[in-house]
Parts: structure tokens; C-alpha cells; sequence
């Protein structure tokens, strides 16, 4: 894959566009995957969500929902990754939105967490920090 100019990439013989925020957040995520393993002072950074970085737990059981998370967090931990996403969406009334980030603040392996950013899905995610062990 190669950059050039006016945010174009040329991938595999075709062209497309891209913006530069999209580019941009492709380095930053190529640097955060290099960085993995390492141990990074000031915590992990944000990536952009992906599907191997996130969770879905919709129509799970709020307890259900956080034995997987659980496990999940457990895996990206050593994998390396720092910053994660949790999938609840918006629910009927957010009952599972609200489970899942009550039960976030009592979780060891969290750093921090908040609802993900709009072009990560918005608030029918949680974008979650996780705690540096390596």
C-alpha cells in the first residue's frame, strides 16, 4: 500500500480516495500495532474500532454481557491491545448500556472507559481503557 499525494492510495492496482482523518488514524493505529507488547508510559492510546478490538454483547443478560467482556479484556490484554470497544448498542430504556458501565468501574483491568466517539460508533459503545500489565 502506498501514499500519495491528495490523500489517493493505490492498493493491489486500484485507486481510491480517502480523507486524511482516515488516513491519518490508519498510521496511528499501524504505530499502535507496532508499539503492542511495549510498555507505554501515559497509558494506552485510542484506536479507531475495529472488529478485532471490539465486543458485541447485545441481548445478553447484563451478567452474561460482562463474563464475556471479562474474557474478552483477558485476550486483548495479551494481545497487546489497550484500547477496546464494547457494543451494548442503546437498548429499550439502556438498562444494558448502564449495567455494563456501572459494572466497568469495579473492573480491575480498566483504566477508563466512556462512550465511543461518534466515528467510532457513538454512544451505543463504550470505548474502554485497559489497564497496562505487560
Amino acid at each position: 500500500e502506498e501514499q500519495e499525494a491528495g490523500g489517493a492510495v493505490s492498493a493491489a492496482g486500484g485507486r481510491m480516495k480517502v480523507s486524511k482523518r482516515v488516513m491519518r488514524e490508519a498510521e496511528e493505529g499501524k504505530a499502535e500495532l507496532r508499539a503492542a507488547g511495549r510498555k507505554k508510559k501515559g497509558g494506552a492510546k485510542k484506536m479507531m474500532r475495529m472488529d478485532g478490538n471490539s465486543i458485541d454483547v447485545r441481548g445478553m443478560e447484563s451478567d452474561d454481557a460482562m463474563t464475556e467482556v471479562r474474557g474478552f479484556f483477558s485476550r486483548m490484554i495479551g494481545a497487546g491491545r489497550g484500547c477496546v470497544y464494547i457494543l451494548h448498542g442503546h437498548g429499550s430504556g439502556g438498562v444494558l448500556k448502564r449495567k455494563v458501565r456501572e459494572a466497568l468501574r469495579r473492573e480491575a483491568l480498566v483504566e477508563k472507559y466512556g462512550p465511543a466517539e461518534d466515528e467510532d460508533g457513538g454512544d451505543a459503545y463504550t470505548c474502554v481503557f485497559l489497564k497496562d500489565l505487560l
